[in-house]
C-alpha cells in the first residue's frame, strides 16, 4: 500500500516539475533572448499554455513557472538553477497549494520562495 502511495505521489511530482519548468524555462529564454520584458515573456508562456490540452491543475503550475522565471540573470546565472528552482516550486506547489484554497497571490508567492530558496542554497554552496 505504502508503495502505491509513493508511486502516485512520485508521478504528481514528476508532472508538475514538468510544467513548473515548462514555465520557467519558457519565460526566461524568451525574456533573455528575444530581449522581451519579463512581464511580456510571462504573459505569453501563460497565455500559450492555455492552449496545451492538460488540464486546468498543470496550467496554474506552468503559470507559477512562468512567475519564477520572471527574475533577473544575475539571480539565474545558468540552466542548472532552473533545474533546482523549478523541482523546489514544485514541491512548494503540491505543499502549498492546498492552504492557499480561494486567496489570491498563491502562484507568485510559490514561484518567490522558490527563486529565495534557490538563490540561498546557490550562496550556501
Amino acid at each position: 500500500m505504502t508503495q502505491i502511495i509513493l508511486k502516485k505521489y512520485s508521478l504528481k511530482l514528476f508532472y508538475k516539475y514538468c510544467a513548473f519548468f515548462l514555465g520557467c524555462f519558457s519565460t526566461f529564454f524568451i525574456a533573455t533572448n528575444f530581449d522581451l520584458s519579463a512581464v511580456i515573456a510571462s504573459a505569453a508562456v501563460g497565455l500559450l499554455s492555455t492552449f496545451i490540452p492538460i488540464g486546468k491543475k498543470y496550467h496554474t503550475v506552468i503559470y507559477s513557472g512562468s512567475f519564477a522565471g520572471m527574475c533577473s540573470q544575475s539571480i539565474l546565472t545558468s540552466y542548472t538553477q532552473i533545474f533546482i528552482l523549478s523541482f523546489i516550486g514544485a514541491i512548494l506547489y503540491i505543499s502549498l497549494a492546498s492552504h492557499f484554497k480561494g486567496l489570491g497571490g498563491k502562484l507568485g508567492t510559490i514561484a518567490f520562495l522558490s527563486v529565495a530558496l534557490t538563490y540561498l542554497i546557490g550562496s550556501l554552496i
